[in-house]
């Protein structure tokens, strides 16, 4: 399977700058993309429907069916017996300027965690800026963070919905909300941060 996404997901408040210009920064995100997607969809849905999903879905065919439902959304109806929405792993329903999806919002949150500083042989360090401040990417990632958490907990009940359709979900299981969880598997996808990390 190729990647579900690609740069064109990245634009609006999941911003990567320089990926018209800069080599290396283009290089370095369609890396991202092949690492995180991988390690989002295989811990949100499980090793073993990942395996599935890999296997029978191209973004060419099916055109409709269970995995194609996964990856493009569809109306439903939710635990709460309302009719709902699930947009899908990669949401291109807006059109190519404005595809939306939680693997970018994973991926994006890395990227910015990993490119805030850069290693040298002395450590960390961060580049001197002329005509500007440098400040922290943290607001803008713990919002990027919990939009997809948000994604995360819809598609959640869309497969708990269906979940004859889809029997190796792993699902989440335990409140991410309670003091002190132990965090296991996918749960931490599920969990909304702050800029406090508390």
């Amino acid at each position: 399977m190729t990647n579900l996404i690609d740069l064109s997901y990245f634009h609006g408040n999941v911003s990567i700058p320089n990926l018209g210009t800069n080599e290396g920064n283009l290089a370095s995100v369609n890396d991202f993309i092949v690492k995180y997607e991988k390690k989002f969809l295989s811990e949100i849905l499980g090793y073993k429907m990942y395996s599935q999903l890999v296997t029978a879905y191209t973004p060419t065919a099916p055109i409709s069916g269970i995995w194609f439902d996964l990856v493009n959304g569809k109306e439903f109806v939710d635990s709460l017996g309302r009719d709902n929405f699930y947009s899908g792993l990669a949401d291109i329903s807006e059109g190519d300027d404005r595809k939306l999806s939680p693997i970018a919002n994973y991926i994006y949150w890395q990227f910015m965690k990993n490119t805030a500083t850069n290693t040298v042989g002395i450590g960390e360090s961060i580049t001197a800026t002329e005509n500007a401040f440098r400040v922290s990417p943290k607001d803008k990632m713990v919002t990027a963070w919990n939009e997809m958490v948000e994604w995360n907990m819809i598609m959640d009940d869309f497969i708990k919905q269906n979940e004859e359709k889809y029997p190796d979900y792993i699902g989440f299981t335990q409140d991410a909300y309670a003091v002190n969880p132990p965090l296991f598997g996918n749960q931490i996808l599920f969990k909304k941060q702050n800029p406090f990390q508390i």
